[in-house]
């Protein structure tokens, strides 16, 4: 007759190594889930955080563009206001300055009277151009130092 214990010893070896793999592959899938959630959680977080970053960004930058706007009109009225100068009628030196005889050996024209300042002299078209364009781009140059220096300080 045929002995079975061996074959139960075998029987039960076999099953218990199905349960232990069974176990283990259920231990592995539940290890798996956990990381999963706590990877999904990570993902949310910094999902929400750069939500709230770019909400921050986009009130910084709406902040920094009235701030730029205001920098820009500022700019604006004093170029306006610098440029109304060369509209002005020519310029006037004292007679005290310079000569009242010219290189050609002609008088210039004297103020004299009520109408303008006595004792000075108008400049050429020319000249007071010349000097009208000139201050202007140095002034301008100023003021976009001065506009510069604003949007700096903005930050």
């Amino acid at each position: 007759m045929i002995d079975f214990w061996w074959y139960r010893i075998l029987i039960v070896v076999f099953a218990l190594s199905i349960a232990l793999g069974y176990a283990y592959t259920k231990g592995q899938e539940s290890t798996q889930k956990k990381w999963d959630l706590e990877a999904a959680k990570i993902v949310v977080a910094q999902n929400k955080a750069l939500v709230e970053r770019i909400a921050e960004n986009d009130a910084i930058e709406a902040t920094h563009k009235e701030k730029i706007k205001g920098i820009k009109n500022v700019y604006a009225a004093e170029i306006k206001a610098i440029r109304g100068f060369a509209d002005t009628e020519r310029l006037r030196i004292s007679s005290a300055i310079c000569n009242t005889t010219t290189v050609s050996g002609t008088d210039i024209p004297t103020v004299r009277g009520t109408g303008g300042d006595t004792g000075t002299i108008i400049l050429s078209e020319e000249t007071s151009r010349d000097f009208k364009e000139f201050a202007l781009k140095a002034d301008e140059a100023i003021v976009t130092c001065r506009a510069a220096q604003s949007f700096i300080k903005s930050y």
